[in-house]
């Protein structure tokens, strides 16, 4: 049995999560599935509408958490629900504004509106935390730890 895209690990009052992934899109993907999958289980959502995600950040780590945050209020704001993500670019680059060196994300989010009669809410995430947040090189992929606060 291979390794699993993302698992819940148990913590006191949050929500801990660890993806992997063979590439950095593929441990930010699966990483966004996991944060989805905390809110409602991805398997009741439809991919019926997208939404475009373009991140600028100064490290990777805050390139992973303005992502999550980015998903966040997008799903605060616009309620929406994601089940799928397409990282179209995730490199380091130049800020065109400011002139500094960081990262840079660009993904397409798939998913539906949240409808309370079709989906089960598991949790309200409040935010993403800084807290035990972990990005790291294993066996060929890469692990990413993140903490929910709920």
């Amino acid at each position: 049995m291979g390794i699993k895209d993302f698992e819940y690990k148990s913590h006191t009052a949050d929500i801990e999560f660890v993806a992997n992934g063979k590439t950095l899109k593929d441990v930010f993907c699966n990483a966004a599935k996991a944060f989805s999958n905390s809110i409602v289980p991805i398997e009741q959502v439809e991919n019926k509408k997208e939404e475009l995600v373009e991140i600028r950040s100064e490290s990777l780590e805050a390139c992973l958490y303005d992502f999550l945050s980015a998903l966040l209020v997008i799903h605060e704001t616009k309620h929406m629900i994601f089940c799928d993500f397409m990282i179209k670019s995730l490199r380091r680059d130049i800020d065109p504004i400011e002139d500094k060196k960081g990262w840079y994300l660009l993904c397409k989010a798939y998913g539906d509106k949240l409808d309370t009669k079709k989906h089960s809410v598991d949790a309200y995430v409040k935010a993403i935390t800084y807290s035990q947040m972990k990005l790291e090189k294993v066996n060929g992929g890469f692990r990413i730890q993140v903490v929910l606060d709920i």
